[in-house]
C-alpha cells in the first residue's frame, strides 16, 4: 500500500522539531518491526542534517530470518497490541487484515486476534469490512489501490453500509444495495457521507426499497459508463473526472430525497395500525392471575383505564369509514 503522504509530513515535522521521542524495534538483520514512518523520515531529514542521521531502536537479538509468521505476529503485537496505540488510519488496519488473513494465509482469525488484544468476533467483522472495501475498489475501476479508500476516507461509510446489508433478505437485494452505495460513495452527494448513507437505513424494509434501488441501479449504469480505466483510475482522477458530473451527483440525492418522502409520508399513514398494534400487545402481556392479588383500590385504578381504553377505541371506531 502507497505510504500515507500526510502521516509522513505531520511525523517528519514533528521528529525535526523535538527529535525522535519514541525508539523503534528492529531485528538483528536489520528489518524494522515497528517505526518504519519513524525510519522514513529521518532518513529524508538526514539529507538536509547530519543530526538525523541515527534511528533509535531497540534490537532484538533472537533470529527470525526463516519464520514470516513469528515476524509478523510480533509485528502486530507491538504495532496495535498495547492499550493506547491508535495512530493508524482504520484503511490501513483494513488492509492489513485482508494481506495477512485473506490474501496471504499468513494467519488465522484466531492468531491475529491474540497478537492485536482483539476478540476474534472483531477482528472477522474487520474481515467483512475489508472485504467490502475490495469489492467497491472493483466496482469503480480501482481494484487493489487502496490509497484511494484511504484518501477518500471510506472506511466508515463502508461501516454504514455493513450495518445497512443485515437488513437485506436476499443476495440480490445485497448486491442492489451494495451497488447503490458505492455509486453514493464514489459520487458523494452534498453533506456528510456516512450521515448520508444512513438515509438507507429508513427506506431498506419499506415498501419503497424495490422501486427506490431499481431507480438508483439506472444512475448506477450512467455512473460506471463515465468511469476511468483502471489504468487511469487515480484519486485526482475520482475529484477532477467523477465527482463534478454535478448532474448525477444531483439524480442520487433528489432519487434518495423523494423516497425519504414517501417512506415517511407511509410511515405518518400507518401510524394508527401501528399504536394499535402495539396497544393490543401490552394488553395481551398482562399476566391476568397476578389479578387475584391486587387490593381494591389497585383494582378500582385498573379498571378506570379499562374503561378509558374501551372509550378511546369506541371513538376511533366511530370514525372509521
Amino acid at each position: 500500500m502507497e505510504s500515507n503522504p500526510d502521516a509522513i509530513r505531520k511525523t517528519k515535522a514533528n521528529i525535526k522539531l523535538v527529535d525522535q521521542r519514541e525508539p523503534g524495534v528492529v531485528l538483528n538483520d536489520g528489518r524494522v518491526i515497528d517505526g518504519n514512518r519513524r525510519f522514513t523520515c529521518l532518513r529524508q531529514l538526514s539529507a538536509e542534517d547530519t543530526k538525523f542521521g541515527w534511528f533509535e531502536a531497540v534490537i532484538l537479538e533472537r533470529s527470525m530470518e526463516h519464520s514470516a509468521k513469528q515476524i509478523k505476529l510480533l509485528e502486530l503485537s507491538i504495532q496495535h497490541g498495547e492499550e493506547g496505540k491508535v495512530d493508524y488510519d482504520p484503511i490501513d488496519r483494513l488492509v492489513g487484515v485482508y494481506h495477512d488473513i485473506h490474501e496471504t494465509g499468513l494467519l488465522t482469525p484466531e492468531e491475529y486476534a491474540r497478537s492485536t488484544n482483539e476478540s476474534v468476533g472483531d477482528v472477522k467483522k474487520r474481515m467483512d469490512l475489508a472485504e467490502l472495501m475490495v469489492e467497491l475498489l472493483e466496482f469503480i475501476n480501482a481494484p487493489g489501490q487502496f490509497h484511494i479508500a484511504r484518501d477518500l476516507k471510506l472506511y466508515y461509510p463502508l461501516e454504514e453500509l455493513q450495518k445497512l446489508l443485515k437488513k437485506c433478505r436476499t443476495e440480490n437485494e445485497k448486491e442492489d444495495l451494495k451497488n447503490s452505495v458505492f455509486v453514493n460513495i464514489l459520487l458523494r452527494p452534498a453533506g456528510d457521507m456516512t450521515r448520508f448513507i444512513r438515509g438507507f437505513k429508513n427506506i431498506m424494509g419499506s415498501e419503497q426499497q424495490e422501486d427506490f434501488l431499481e431507480e438508483q441501479q439506472e444512475i448506477a449504469a450512467e455512473v460506471i459508463g463515465i468511469l476511468p480505466s483502471p489504468q487511469e483510475m487515480s484519486t485526482q482522477a475520482i475529484r477532477d473526472k467523477v465527482r463534478t458530473r454535478e448532474d448525477l451527483s444531483g439524480a442520487l440525492e433528489r432519487s434518495m430525497d423523494k423516497y425519504l418522502l414517501r417512506t415517511r409520508k407511509m410511515e405518518t399513514r400507518n401510524r394508527p395500525i401501528l399504536l394499535a398494534e402495539k396497544a393490543t400487545g401490552f394488553l395481551e402481556s398482562i399476566d391476568v392471575n397476578i389479578l387475584s392479588r391486587l387490593g381494591d383500590s389497585e383494582l378500582q385504578r385498573l379498571r378506570r383505564q379499562l374503561d378509558l381504553l374501551e372509550k378511546a377505541a369506541a371513538e376511533i371506531r366511530q370514525k372509521l369509514p
